[in-house]
């Protein structure tokens, strides 16, 4: 087998391996909002005290540009699950989990034999690799603002009543 004909078949498990990943998906489990900036939405690991569930996300970070590292893959898994939900019009997001699992593997072998008048030899070579995702669960959450945090907002009984201001 010639180098080009390796190459060749390690390009082509690559490509089905990275096309038969998936993005983001999502089950629409409440209504929809505006869309809203992925910037603006909030990572929680708590519920807050007043949310509306917008929808179930989870990503996972092979589609795309290749990441190497444990902190890349868990940024580009955050960054789509906040893309996602701000799409959905979530101004927050609640992980439920990140985790790794197995996607499959490629390997590559080569082999070469030669005989002559009383001998034969053949060696060969070979290298296998696995390929891991990393994946992320999240609900995309409306959180609802809270008045109290409201500028101006005056509390109900603050100013007696009879009173003009």
């Amino acid at each position: 087998m010639e180098s080009g004909t390796v190459l060749r078949g390690i390009g082509c498990a690559l490509s089905v391996a990275l096309l038969s990943a998936c993005a983001t998906s999502y089950v629409l489990v409440g209504n929809q909002h505006a869309p809203t900036n992925p910037d603006q939405v909030r990572v929680l690991i708590q519920p807050p005290p007043h949310y509306e569930t917008i929808a179930i996300l989870q990503t996972s970070d092979m589609a795309g540009k290749p990441c190497f590292t444990a902190q890349c893959k868990t940024n580009k898994v955050m960054s789509r699950l906040k893309d996602q939900a701000a799409k959905l019009g979530a101004n927050a997001i609640l992980l439920e989990g990140l985790g790794s699992r197995y996607v499959g593997s490629v390997g590559s072998s080569y082999g070469t034999a030669s005989y002559g008048h009383g001998y034969a030899y053949g060696s060969g070579i070979g290298i296998s690799t696995a390929i891991n995702s990393e994946t992320g669960k999240a609900l995309a959450i409306y959180v609802q603002s809270d008045p109290i945090y409201t500028p101006g907002y005056i509390p109900p009984g603050a100013i007696p009543e009879g009173s003009h201001h």
